[in-house]
This record gives structure tokens, sequence and C-alpha cells, in this order.
């Protein structure tokens, strides 16, 4: 009789998956004041971003005032390209290149795989863009902040 309920029990928590299985790519706005030698943070006014040939990402419409955003790299190549257009005003854009190591890592039985990320090198253009800076290379959840731009 406990057979069927055991049986039952276990069905039940390989279905469910109560975990997040993305692994995205933050980066924050920043621009450098030389004058207080500080950083802060700069809301880019209408930003388009868009991965190179695929889909927009954000568009003017619906970024308004961004301080970072979070990107989908893709899972089955080991470079992504984004073009970058700060505002509609007075910006040119940019386009940034990541190239990573890929490595799927299983989360459960409910949940599956996922792919974790480990930048080896993250180079732009700098026409809007100044500089920018790795924080941190593993990208494993969607919480930290990968890389900041300067403006």
């Amino acid at each position: 009789m406990l057979l069927p309920v055991f049986l039952w029990a276990c069905e039940d928590q390989t279905k469910v998956c109560d975990q997040t299985v993305r692994s995205d790519f933050k980066m924050s706005f920043l621009h450098h004041n030389t004058f207080k030698n500080l950083d802060q943070d700069t809301a880019l006014p209408a930003v388009t971003i868009k991965a190179l040939d695929k889909d927009v990402i954000y568009e003017p419409r619906q970024s308004v005032n961004l301080t970072y955003v979070s990107l989908t790299l893709d899972p089955l190549h080991d470079t992504s390209k984004f073009f970058i257009l700060p505002d509609t005003i007075a910006s040119r854009s940019d386009t940034i290149t990541l190239i990573y190591s890929r490595e799927p890592h299983f989360v459960s039985a409910g949940c599956g795989f996922t792919t974790y990320y480990s930048l080896k090198s993250v180079t732009s253009t700098n026409h809007s863009i100044d500089s920018l800076h790795i924080l941190q290379p593993k990208i494993t959840t969607t919480n930290d902040t990968h890389v900041t731009l300067y403006f």
C-alpha cells in the first residue's frame, strides 16, 4: 500500500522546478567623473540593444533611463555580439563582443540543465563607450553584474 504513495511522491519531485535555470550576462552603465574622481551611475535615456544577426532586445520606447541590462548569451556558440545605441539623439552606436567558454550544469531532475559561461574577453568599439571593466567573469546566475560600461 505504501509503494504507490512512495512512487507518487518521487514522481512529483522530479517534475517540479523551483530554481532558476537562467544565467544571463548583466552589464551596468557608469560615467567616470574625472573632477570628483568617482564613478556615477548613468541612466541611458533611450537605449537600443540588439544581438547582431538577431532580433532587437531593448528598444527606446521600452528602455527609458536604464542603468543596467541583462542579456542572454548564445548557448550554441562561444561568441556573442551586441549592437548598442545609448540614445536616439546625439550618440553613435558601438558593438560589444563577448568571447566565452560554455559549460553545461545539472540543476536538478525537475529543472534539467542550464549553461554556465566563463568570459575570456570582452571588447567594444569606442564611439559612445569610453571603456569597460570586467567585474565577474563567471556567469552562473542572473544576480551578478559581470561588466561595467563607461560612457
